[in-house]
């Protein structure tokens, strides 16, 4: 998706801002490419500048809508009044008359992020973006404790205090004339409905029909990273069973190694693809040949500090310029809300959905205790309810906080190159999976019997394309970059004497720690890899969490990157 800023003013747009919003879009994209000339529309209390725009995007007057509806009829969306909520993946700002709204879909999937005074209403898909155009930075301790057990900013925070997160399926509303805010929302509800197994698939099947029936998709402009998991075959099936009259065209990414091995997303992806007669393209995340710290900053800068997984963009994002400039609009991942993993603790909860706290690892814990570190509690609304069991309580928390917090942050990374859609989270979906028993969404179990079901039959994956992210960072490089900046004197405003020297301490690189492991590490190290899922969940269930070092590190330089880069850019204002 392009990036938006869009700026309400409640006595009148100044003079400069079209000059404005231009540097800050221009300040925004992406180093690696020749991105599209920014948009830049003022009007006389509304003006908004959009970095990177693709040919996708829906306007209507005032009215800007990053991404795509999932409704029969897009003239309607633009009536907050009508349809408050559209089906769809996106970001929508509509201006009407009286109010000013913008809106996030069902799970957030583009998070908004906004700023509110007595001047003005900052609504953007780049909380970047918003501090550029305020000119002042004023840091936000309360996400350091996330980023630190999570690797993202958690449920609500912004690297700046001043900057708000809209949530899932709301709407910030401003009334211009009273000059108030407020957001509507709706609830997210896991409610089983009783009904025979049969009503259920029958249900869901019907869901995803009517989803993808309703899709106007023009696939010269798209196309499908496949996996070789249910996810994203499911799409392909469902576009298939479409008939449009273009092909879908699909791609996958990782090692060059990985298209070999059998059993590997990469080698299952490839057979499905010639199985169907369909295009597809490999691209390698292989190591690009940039300098290490450019590939590390550019991860950090694209997705704004919101995510630390690092895995697939080793290549310097690499795949992603080479998408854009083949023209290609956008990308149809298989994000999707239909059940997560077996658990059998509070902390499996919080853990398999990335919303672990400081205070679950062991090592974190101390850490934290020793130095003074704050550590965080789970918000109110991320607690388990009396009434709900661990699973629904799992799949809420993944609805609630994986979705618009992890994944949101992912997508975030590709947006400054392609546009995104994820038709599996659509509102008809998701309203049928909240009203399943536990059983049918544990393991996605419902949804994988409905691909299953559908021809041809070929096996899945069991080994993911891409490299160990925390193999990545025991890379000797990037150990000696996180040494030399985290021991840099900026630091210290951050974080107490000795936690630095601490972590830095335990964080070793790859032949290092090949040297020093015993034999029983080793073994332990491949059962690791090699155990049953089933079996990992008991062990985990029984086992106290540690945080990897070299991973902490990697998150605190992500604090640190950002703080430097904010301030930076807003020093001289």
């Amino acid at each position: 998706m392009s990036k938006i800023i869009n700026v309400y003013y409640r006595k009148g747009t100044p003079n400069n801002i079209e000059e404005k919003l231009l540097h800050i879009c221009r300040k925004l994209e992406p180093d690696n490419i020749t991105a599209n000339l920014p948009k830049i529309v003022s009007s006389q209390y509304l003006s908004y500048g959009i970095i990177n725009p693709m040919a996708t995007i829906l306007y209507n007057g005032n009215n800007v809508l990053l991404g795509q509806t999932f409704e029969k009829n897009n003239e309607l969306i633009w009536n907050s009044d009508e349809v408050k909520f559209p089906d769809g993946s996106y970001a929508l700002f509509r201006d009407t008359k009286d109010k000013f709204v913008a809106t996030a879909d069902a799970v957030a999937s583009r998070t908004i992020w906004y700023f509110f005074d007595e001047e003005k209403l900052i609504s953007s898909t780049s909380q970047r973006a918003i501090i550029l155009f305020l000119g002042s930075y004023e840091p936000n301790s309360e996400c350091i404790p996330w980023v630190l057990s999570t690797g993202s900013l958690g449920p609500s925070a912004s690297w700046d205090k001043r900057i708000k997160r809209i949530p899932p399926a709301s709407s910030l509303v401003l009334d211009k004339d009273t000059w108030k805010i407020k957001l509507e929302q709706n609830d997210i509800v896991f409610k089983h409905i009783k009904d025979s197994r049969k009503n259920y698939r029958r249900k869901l099947s019907i869901s995803i029909s009517q989803t993808f029936e309703q899709i106007n998709f023009d696939l010269r402009n798209w196309v499908l990273p496949l996996s070789g998991g249910y996810d994203s075959r499911g799409i392909l099936y469902f576009l298939i069973k479409k008939k449009l009259n273009t092909k879908p065209r699909t791609i996958t990414w990782g090692l060059e190694q990985s298209q070999n091995i059998i059993g590997n997303d990469a080698y299952v992806a490839k057979k499905i693809s010639k199985t169907l007669g369909i295009p597809h393209k490999y691209y390698h995340t292989d190591l690009s040949n940039e300098p290490m710290k450019t590939i590390l900053d550019r991860f950090i800068i694209m997705g704004e500090g919101r995510i630390d997984h690092i895995g697939g963009y080793m290549d310097g994002f690499n795949i992603w310029k080479t998408l854009f400039e083949d023209n290609v609009q956008g990308v149809i991942r298989g994000d999707e809300g239909f059940g997560w993993s077996d658990v059998s603790t509070k902390i499996n909860v919080r853990y398999y959905n990335g919303c672990a706290l400081c205070g679950d690892f062991e090592n974190l814990r101390r850490l934290c205790n020793k130095y003074g570190l704050k550590i965080q509690d789970l918000p109110s609304e991320l607690q388990q309810l009396p009434s709900e069991t661990l699973s629904s309580w799992r799949d809420r928390i993944y609805h609630q906080f994986r979705l618009p917090t992890v994944l949101s942050a992912l997508s975030d990374l590709k947006l400054g190159y392609v546009e995104q859609t994820t038709p599996l989270l659509s509102y008809k979906i998701l309203n049928v999976v909240r009203g399943l028993p536990d059983g049918l969404r544990t393991e996605k179990k419902l949804f994988k019997k409905i691909i299953d079901s559908l021809e041809p039959k070929i096996e899945y994956a069991n080994k993911g394309a891409n490299a160990d992210p925390g193999q990545i960072l025991k890379h000797p490089e990037v150990v000696a970059i996180l040494q030399q900046e985290l021991k840099k004197e900026d630091v210290k405003e951050l974080f107490p004497n000795g936690f630095i020297d601490d972590v830095l301490s335990k964080t070793m690189s790859k032949e290092s720690l090949n040297k020093k492991r015993s034999k029983k590490q080793k073994f332990i190290a491949f059962a690791k890899r090699n155990i049953p899922k089933f079996l990992k969940n008991m062990i985990l269930s029984n086992t106290p969490l540690n945080l990897d070092y070299n991973v902490l590190a990697f998150r605190i330089y992500i604090i640190v990157y950002m703080n430097r880069l904010l301030k930076s850019e807003t020093q001289f204002n």
